[in-house]
């Protein structure tokens, strides 16, 4: 009994109530008793049940429709079975409304009845319990499958190595910049970036990796929230600078190249490995160099590859 299913009885004729529950205890239930809706009340407060069977007229201060509207504040799943000798419109009217399961309509003229009646309620209120971890069940996938579409999205515009955006990315985005400015008459600028190194040891790429990435991590650093940075193709990077003259791109772009310039050297003593990062920058901005993204693209790798012929 230890697992069976609970069912409330409540009814002050102490013969109705003790043969609704010696028929449901024999049908498998487990029977709580009570003589009164509020005792009811009571003991439904300190241990709620699935099925609560209840005269409706009782002699006590609460009637059974009373305590069936406190049963469903409480526990909206569990379904109240009304009882009455005293069959009538305005009351089994009252009760459809409070939301009874059904009726039973005393003397019983089928004692079985009893049981079938609270077997449906029970079958509704299993299916209402399954239906409820169904959805919670739905609920915690569609997270699930939302934290991955986020997780593949992140890494379908990010750059694995170099932990930023993807060229194919920041296209998309200059894209959409290009028509902002256009529509809104405003300024954006780009900044390509080109990041070298000079290594005695050319087999030293740990070496080599982490220095890149940590050149990259001082240029995040310096950008803001609504700047995008993005590798663009070998040593190139692009930075996207929304609401940005020419004048602020080449106050940036200088920073830049400062931060880079006092980080870029080290040497190893150990194994006399020497490695220095240098950098190249060009810019571009929008409209004074260009009107359409590849105006503005174009202008920026002519650019760069003339840097990289003088070098």
């Amino acid at each position: 009994m230890e697992n069976a299913i609970k069912v409330l009885v409540v009814d002050d004729e102490k013969t109705i109530l003790n043969m609704v529950s010696e028929v449901l205890s024999d049908a498998g239930y487990q029977v709580m008793q009570a003589n009164s809706a509020q005792t009811a009340a009571r003991a439904f407060l300190n241990c709620p049940c699935p099925v609560v069977i209840t005269d409706i007229r009782m002699e006590s201060e609460m009637s059974g429709v009373q305590l069936l509207r406190l049963i469903k504040q409480v526990e909206p799943d569990s379904q109240v079975i009304l009882m009455t000798a005293y069959a009538n419109s305005e009351c089994m009217l009252e009760a459809i409304r409070a939301n009874a399961f059904d009726f039973l309509l005393k003397p019983f003229d089928d004692i079985d009845r009893v049981t079938n009646v609270v077997h449906r309620a029970i079958e509704k209120w299993q299916l209402i319990q399954d239906n409820i971890i169904a959805m919670d069940k739905i609920r915690i996938e569609k997270q699930q499958l939302e934290h991955d579409n986020r997780a593949l999205q992140e890494q379908s515009v990010h750059d694995g190595d170099n932990d930023v955006y993807n060229r194919e990315f920041i296209a998309e985005v200059i894209e959409s910049e290009t028509a902002r400015a256009i529509r809104y008459e405003r300024h954006y600028s780009i900044i390509m970036t080109t990041l070298e190194h000079h290594c005695e040891n050319a087999a030293d790429q740990l070496l080599i990796r982490s220095k890149l990435k940590e050149a990259t991590q001082h240029i995040k650093d310096l950008l803001r929230n609504s700047d995008i940075f993005a590798h663009y193709e070998g040593s190139k990077y692009i930075i996207l600078l929304p609401e940005t003259d020419k004048k602020g791109a080449l106050i940036l772009a200088n920073r830049i190249r400062d931060k880079i310039e006092e980080s870029s050297h080290v040497k190893y003593q150990q194994d006399r490995t020497e490695l220095k990062i240098s950098i190249s920058l060009a810019s571009a901005s929008f409209p004074e160099d260009g009107n359409e993204c590849s105006i503005l693209m174009h202008a920026l790798e002519r650019t760069t590859e003339q840097f990289s012929a003088k070098s």
